[in-house]
């Protein structure tokens, strides 16, 4: 038996990642004024119960599903990601490119804020649904759409999630 292994270490103030450093690109644009974003993974489970399985439930992995929810403020500067843009995109019925990737968010000396795009985490292709836009008395308007995910989510080195390739580069072995 070898030496106990060092217990690991944690700091909340390097380990965690506050919601406005990791932002979603649709087409390269970005959502620039989102105000939140959900993504969803969820993979199916199949039954596979058979008489061999005694009294115990057998599932199996089956097809993947993934979305992404966002929110954000309807604008009406060019440059970025805007509902008129969303609205034509979920109307051609076509899959276009997706990233949501890590930010770099400066602003200048006159208030102006730019956005760097840093390290992307996931990519893949998705389709515009349930797109809604909202507005009320004495408020902003704001937008909500569903990406949905179009073929195989990847990470950032373009290996599918799940994958042997993917397991084996974020140190996973499954036997």
């Amino acid at each position: 038996m070898g030496a106990p292994a060092t217990p690991p270490k944690f700091d909340k103030n390097k380990d965690l990642i506050k919601g406005e450093l990791t932002m979603v690109f649709l087409n390269d644009s970005v959502f620039a004024y989102a105000k939140k974003d959900d993504f969803k993974f969820t993979p199916s489970q199949i039954d596979v119960a058979s008489k061999l399985s005694g009294n115990f439930n057998d599932k199996m992995g089956g097809k993947i599903d993934w979305s992404l929810s966002v929110e954000a403020f309807v604008s009406k500067t060019k440059g970025h990601m805007s509902y008129d843009q969303l609205e034509h995109i979920a109307a051609s019925g076509k899959a276009v490119t997706f990233e949501l990737a890590r930010v770099t968010v400066s602003e200048s000396t006159n208030g102006e804020r730019s956005i760097t795009k840093g390290e992307v985490l996931r990519k893949g292709r998705v389709t515009v649904g349930d797109l809604s836009r909202s507005s009320q008395n004495g408020e902003y308007e704001t937008f909500n759409c569903t990406l949905n995910g179009s073929g195989p989510l990847l990470t950032s080195s373009g290996k599918e999630v799940g994958s042997s390739e993917a397991l084996t580069e974020v140190g996973i072995t499954i036997v």
